[in-house]
């Protein structure tokens, strides 16, 4: 199943469910105001569909299938720009037989679903040895800034000392030592 949704700044506005994607194209390409930017990036063909504010109708039914759709300039703002058609797909959780596929945020990283488990306990694991090492010397460690944009980031008695998510993670996963890994990166 996918997703429809209209996107205007922060406004969101829920159309449906649809079968496949080629139905929310389909549905999309029976709005006549309708616009589609393509833009070819290396190998990939990308597909942008909007509405401008100044296109929309002060009430129309989008009539598709059997279906009727209310549209209206009065659900977007004048001022907010483009209406922008994002769709994504929605997993039907009763049809599948494990791990859903997808990706997850971990604060400010997005991660397939995959490898969700193993980076956030490394993460977990990451986090706890630096406490117990610096704790140890009576020094206040503070993790802070957690689902910011920039991400979790360590503060040493009050100081910035480094982000903790990301290439830090991926060097914890491999380091030679504990021991080593907080001399060669956090000092």
């Amino acid at each position: 199943m996918y997703l429809l949704e209209l996107h205007q700044d922060m406004q969101i506005c829920t159309v449906g469910l649809f079968d496949s994607e080629n139905s929310v194209k389909n549905w999309l390409k029976s709005i006549d105001y309708i616009t589609v930017d393509l833009e070819k990036f290396e190998d990939t063909t990308y597909e942008e569909y909007y509405m401008e504010y100044h296109s929309l109708p002060v009430y129309e039914e989008i009539e598709w299938m059997n279906s009727k759709f209310i549209l209206s300039k009065y659900m977007f703002s004048p001022n907010e720009g483009k209406i922008i058609a994002l769709w994504k797909q929605i997993p039907i959780l009763s049809h599948i037989n494990g791990l859903v596929n997808g990706q997850m945020k971990v604060s400010a990283y997005v991660l397939d679903n995959e490898d969700a488990k193993s980076y956030i306990l490394a993460y977990e694991e990451m986090k706890d040895y630096i406490s117990r090492y610096f704790e140890k010397d009576h020094i206040k460690v503070e993790f802070s800034g957690q689902g910011s944009e920039d991400g979790e980031y360590l503060l040493l008695d009050g100081h910035f000392i480094c982000h903790l998510e990301g290439s830090l993670i991926d060097k914890w996963r491999m380091r030679r030592t504990d021991e080593l890994f907080i001399e060669e990166n956090i000092g």
